[in-house]
């Protein structure tokens, strides 16, 4: 398990907050899984999803932990962009 972030504190005293723990899991089916079974049926989704590659991915987790937005963005052979989200 890689060590948790921390987000940025001010005043005397103050000590950081763990922002996300990062843990080494399989998951199965994997997220590239889903995603090419999942774009297909996405009416503005155009191409093979086999074909988009990750351009970058991020993660938003609110402070309470409940609740998180992943999010990737793929790019085409065209040249195209596509913003892919997932609430976890």
């Amino acid at each position: 398990m890689c060590p948790p972030r921390t987000k940025p504190v001010s005043g005397a005293g103050a000590r950081a907050q763990p922002m996300a723990l990062l843990n080494k899991a399989t998951l199965t089916p994997s997220k590239r899984e889903l995603r090419d079974a999942w774009l297909p049926t996405r009416p503005w989704a155009t191409g093979e999803a086999a074909d988009l590659r990750p351009v970058v991915a991020y993660r938003f987790d609110d402070p309470a932990g409940e609740v998180g937005l992943e999010g990737f963005l793929l790019g085409g052979v065209d040249g195209s962009v596509l913003l892919a989200g997932v609430r976890a």
